[in-house]
């Protein structure tokens, strides 16, 4: 959009980011949902049915705002693929939970309002099989065409299990829709830890085809700039991993102590 300053997706520095207090994020009606896999010609995505009304609060989201559906991006190779970078590096897929906000009625009616959205991102790594996502994954197979009608339903899904990362480090900055029309009107919340998935599950993205009948390849919008926002962090900027490396040498450096004193 010419003349947008707060569009997305973007680099997060982390030792850029300002720390802030947040409170914790309230998860209701997450755990059983009836939901419809579909292939939108552009992505792979996840529909709520309109009997389930999945409530998201807290997070210092200043609303209820409401799951609509979830979404994935992702690349050719294993080192492209997710939209936001993470201190300059890019993750195979991401995944963006995309909700509204309820004072609207309806994610139409929201889209392009200041306070509309709020999206929770995850990266992926490839790693071990994701049993959480297996469902999800394996039924993309049967929309692999977006031209064909097929649709899978289902029913009673927890997608908590989907978010194994949701109580951790996150980063915080206002910012748009990365596909067109990029209304500037989500707040973003982007979770540092990955999840992990196989190789073998991440070719059945890659498999997916557009509206013309070849691979999608790719559907990720290049980073743009931070320009005058800022961005916060609900942790410290030492992560888990660093505290871990810190202590294993701390543990090294007293036992080669030990050794030379004895």
């Amino acid at each position: 959009m010419e003349g947008s300053k707060k569009q997305s997706p973007i680099n997060i520095v982390s030792d850029d980011a300002t720390k802030a207090d947040f409170s914790d994020f309230v998860f209701t009606g997450y755990d059983a949902v009836n939901a419809m896999l579909i292939n939108t010609g552009g992505s792979v995505q996840v529909n709520m049915n309109v009997s389930s009304t999945p409530k998201l609060t807290g997070g210092n989201l200043a609303a209820t705002f409401q799951l609509a559906q979830f979404h994935f991006h992702w690349g050719k190779t294993d080192a492209m693929g997710s939209e936001h970078q993470m201190d300059g590096k890019s993750f195979p897929l991401e995944v963006h939970f995309v909700h509204f906000n309820t004072k609207y009625g309806e994610i139409g009616a929201a889209v392009d309002k200041d306070d509309g959205l709020a999206v929770l991102g995850f990266f992926f790594k490839i790693g071990e099989k994701n049993s959480a996502y297996e469902d999800i994954i394996d039924s993309i197979e049967d929309i692999t065409n977006s031209t064909s009608d097929a649709e899978v339903v289902f029913k009673d899904m927890d997608l908590t299990k989907l978010m194994p990362g949701a109580d951790k480090r996150f980063f915080r900055y206002p910012g748009s829709l990365t596909t067109p029309p990029c209304y500037e009107s989500v707040t973003w919340t982007v979770f540092e830890t990955p999840i992990e998935i196989s190789a073998e599950q991440m070719e059945e993205f890659r498999a997916v085809n557009n509206k013309k009948g070849m691979a999608i390849g790719m559907n990720y919008r290049p980073v743009l700039m931070l320009n005058e926002r800022e961005v916060h962090t609900n942790m410290d900027g030492t992560t888990s991993s660093a505290v871990t490396l810190h202590m294993s040498l701390s543990l090294v450096l007293i036992a080669a102590l030990m050794l030379f004193f004895n």
